[in-house]
């Protein structure tokens, strides 16, 4: 055929050649697009020594020396008894493709020098990092690379490869720098100690289960997915971009001591729950911070210093350590707020929004001097609440206990719940400064002691409910008296003043107070004693006897009402000074005059009520003035 077709053999050979030629092309340019060399080797250490010496390496186990130093693709094995130092960087274009080290092998890193791997790390020997500027860079463009640690640690280490890093077998230990760049990094459930600063510029680190703890944390893009096991952080935290997701894990502020910043890159990046138990601040820096969880100030930590900016906590904000620094501006905690022994709140001038306050014995609570709003309960358990010049708002929309084991003093208090919840007193209170209950806000005082203790008038627009309990007016100095029913009112120490209506329940005691103007109304169901003063207009009502306890004066009318009210002189004279009907009887009550005197004293024309009397006596009765009966 050669000899037949000459020019033919020649062809299917040349067709031959440029087949096998382009076969090689593809898998040469398939093992670039792999980050693998084509002429990749194994290299054994064989000696001790240099990793750019050829006398290290052989391409056998216990072969020999004097083959080429390491490069791209190459599998090196860290063999035998010997010591590999790391004296010169390899680039990631040379990147070597797998690592291992055996078990009495020892792997070091001289100087600033840095090594990059495009395969698997497995370390069952020695390896030595240093403390330099260099790093072990993973580079792995696609799939899967594996790390096995070992027991050693790392000083610098970087993820900069399309794939994905993972650890296996063994937890990581990095002394310096932890950097993902690029990529996924899979921490595989394995736990990550980081001696300075962990940064996530791109890729996703995701966090399993296992735990994380590390000095600085920097997320400047990518994805930073929480561990679900523990997250310890002694350093500052900085978001500045890419995403940082807390799922439902705790990251814990741990700083022994100075000042750790947060800086969360504002509410729409969350952490979940927070617990600073480190005995330094915990400061945020210039963002707001959005608490999806709880947040929690440890017993031994520092102080929270919110710094001028927005913190909102959706779970229970709880203090056992150190003091919340609320500072001047807006702190929203929407699960309530627990301050237990040795702690503190100390507001400023920015506004407090919180669901149940629970002040425990030990614990301190400064009001701020803006808005103090509470829309659950509030508990002083034996606590120390100083309220400054501030005003405390029970704003809530259900049922809203104001008690505790302990009386609270307040400065201000405001009333202004919805029409649907009650605010009730299940324990003393006292108010320097100004009550207001606002329209269709409710406060039920129950069997407690009200002490208004300054000089303003109550305002009372909403419901108020005097149940069994005791209102005081304590201020020296002259205070208008609400409107309002009271079941005891006691007007011990100063002169009071009313223009008003009044309702007496049980008890007045009247203290000091020889007159009270507007009308007052004995409304009660059972007896009551009416004490010897002069009124401008006075009621009875209901039922049960009314007796006088001493002499008594009315000016305008006194109302004998009541469907079953008795009302008893008991040998007391009652003056009526009113013109025209002084005395109007309107209820089916019995009046018991006793030995008593009642006196009309008005000079004009007055209606002698029809009662039976013991003693009846008209005075300023001489020329056109006339008494009818």
């Amino acid at each position: 055929m050669k000899q037949i077709y000459p020019r033919l053999s020649q062809v299917v050979q040349g067709f031959r050649i440029r087949e096998i030629a382009t076969r090689i092309a593809g898998v040469f340019l398939l093992t670039l697009l792999l980050n693998v060399s084509v002429f990749a080797a194994d290299r054994y250490s064989v000696a001790a020594g240099n990793w750019n010496s050829t006398s290290t390496w052989s391409d056998a186990p216990g072969g020999i020396p004097g083959f080429s130093v390491p490069t791209t693709g190459d599998n090196v094995f860290i063999a035998g008894t010997y010591m590999v130092t790391l004296n010169v960087t390899n680039t990631a274009p040379t990147a070597i493709n797998n690592l291992s080290i055996s078990s009495v092998a020892t792997f070091s890193i001289f100087g600033n020098n840095s090594l990059y791997i495009a395969g698997n790390w497995v370390n069952d020997g020695i390896f030595t990092a240093g403390t330099g500027t260099g790093a072990i860079w993973f580079v792995k463009a696609g799939g899967t690379q594996t790390l096995n640690a070992g027991a050693s640690s790392f000083y610098n280490l970087t993820h900069n490869g399309a794939g994905t890093l993972q650890l296996v077998t063994s937890d990581l230990t990095v002394a310096n720098n932890l950097i993902n760049i690029a990529g996924g990094f899979d921490p595989n459930g394995l736990n990550i100690t980081n001696g300075s600063l962990f940064t996530v510029s791109g890729g996703i680190f995701s966090g399993g289960a296992g735990s994380l703890t590390t000095v600085g944390v920097t997320v400047s893009g990518g994805t930073l997915v929480a561990p679900s096991g523990a997250f310890n952080v002694s350093g500052n935290w900085l978001r500045s971009s890419g995403t940082f997701t807390p799922g439902t894990n705790t990251v814990s502020f741990t700083a022994a001591s100075g000042t750790q910043t947060l800086n969360s890159s504002g509410t729409g990046s969350p952490l979940f729950n927070i617990l600073h138990s480190g005995a330094g601040i915990l400061q945020l820096l210039s963002t707001d911070l959005q608490t999806n969880g709880f947040f929690t100030n440890g017993v031994t930590a520092g102080n929270f210093d919110a710094n001028g900016r927005i913190h909102t906590v959706t779970g229970l904000t709880t203090m056992n350590g150190g003091s919340y620094l609320a500072k001047n501006n807006t702190q929203t905690l929407n699960g309530g707020l627990v301050i237990n022994s040795g702690a503190s709140f100390t507001g400023a001038s920015g506004a407090v929004n919180t669901f149940d306050l629970a002040l425990n014995a030990g614990g301190t609570l400064t009001a701020t001097s803006g808005v103090f709003n509470v829309k659950g309960n509030w508990t002083n358990n034996g606590g120390t609440f100083t309220p400054g010049g501030n005003t405390i708002t029970i704003n809530g929309s259900t049922a809203q206990p104001i008690g505790g084991s302990s009386a609270t003093t307040f400065n201000s208090l405001t009333i202004a719940n919805t029409a649907a919840s009650v605010a009730t007193l299940a324990a003393d209170i006292t108010v320097l400064a100004t009550l207001n209950v606002i329209a269709a806000a409710s406060l039920n005082l129950a069997s407690q002691n009200l002490t208004i203790a300054g000089t303003t008038t109550p305002t009372l627009t909403g419901a108020f409910s005097s149940s069994t309990s005791t209102v005081f007016y304590t201020n020296p100095l002259s205070i208008a008296i609400a409107a309002a029913n009271y079941y005891n009112l006691n007007l011990t120490g100063g002169p009071r003043t009313s223009v008003v209506t009044i309702g007496i329940g049980n008890v007045l005691a009247p203290g000091s107070v020889t007159a009270l103007a507007g009308t007052v109304s004995f409304y009660g169901n059972g007896n009551q004693s009416i004490p010897a003063i002069t009124y401008t207009n006075l009621q009875t009502a209901n039922s049960g006897t009314k007796t006088l306890a001493g002499n008594t004066t009315v000016i305008s009318v006194l109302t004998f009402g009541g469907a079953s009210a008795n009302l008893d002189l008991s040998g007391n004279t009652l003056t009526l000074s009113g013109s025209g009907n002084p005395f109007l009887v309107t209820g089916g009550g019995t009046f018991i005059s006793s030995t008593s005197t009642v006196i009309y004293s008005n000079s004009g024309a007055t209606n002698i009520a029809g009662v039976n009397y013991y003693n009846l006596t008209c005075t300023n009765n001489t020329g056109a003035n006339t008494r009818s009966f």
